[in-house]
């Protein structure tokens, strides 16, 4: 090229066009995820020369980019394996009760780890067995069903155990030993510490530490949203 406005939307989309129609010796086409690692330093590039004003406008704007397909989890834990690591905490101990509270809310309700470490006290209602996320993921606000089981162990939690965790004025409602709010790896390891235990091999810890949270069913047992 010879000058910098000679980058111009057309030449991206073509250069856009020749990634998606390339092909590798093996003949398989380029995955979404390299052919967005191509094109991110061109737009940061041509970001760059308009913010230096090298060009006029910024040509990749609004380009769009490659979305690479979503999947799901090729591991996903069934409601015995779940119960198998319910059966592990120790009941006789305050953490073991929380523990419990944790992993019912976790599998019940579907939400990730950030999102139950950042649960207030009146974000839960028992009476409607519901639950309050907030700022989830794309940053929205939602309610979810949290189920007759995960509502039980919540309402054991908050009336036996948090009044004596707590060691100063704080609306988190799952508490460490220390009586802080936990922090999702925190919370992370305790749920694979769990899975471990229970001799569960489950790759990649992306919501609690194992419990993966994209398929569901209802389970009889407990009336909400199960695994399985």
């Amino acid at each position: 090229m010879g000058g910098h406005d000679e980058i111009t939307r057309e030449v991206l989309e073509r250069y856009q066009a020749h990634l998606f129609h390339y092909r590798k010796r093996n003949g398989e086409p380029l995955a979404a995820n390299t052919r967005v690692a191509r094109l991110d330093p061109l737009k940061a590039f041509c970001k760059w020369l308009a913010r230096t004003g090298q060009i006029a406008a910024n040509p990749a704007a609004d380009l769009v980019m490659p979305r690479a397909p979503r999947s799901l989890p090729g591991r996903v834990l069934s409601v015995n394996e779940m119960d198998r690591v319910f059966l592990l905490p120790d009941l006789g101990t305050l953490g073991g009760i929380r523990d419990r509270a944790i992993l019912e809310t976790l599998y019940s309700t579907g939400i990730r780890r950030l999102e139950l470490v950042r649960l207030k006290l009146a974000d839960v209602l028992p009476e409607r067995e519901m639950l309050f996320v907030r700022s989830g993921k794309g940053g929205r606000d939602r309610w979810v069903p949290l189920g007759a089981r995960a509502t039980a162990w919540i309402s054991r939690y908050l009336s036996e155990v948090r009044g004596t965790l707590a060691s100063r004025r704080d609306s988190t409602l799952f508490l460490t030993d220390y009586g802080e709010p936990f922090i999702r790896n925190r919370l992370g390891d305790m749920v694979k510490g769990y899975l471990t235990a229970a001799r569960l091999d489950v790759p990649g810890a992306c919501h609690a530490g194992g419990i993966n949270t994209y398929v569901y069913a209802r389970s009889p047992l407990s009336g909400s949203i199960r695994l399985v």
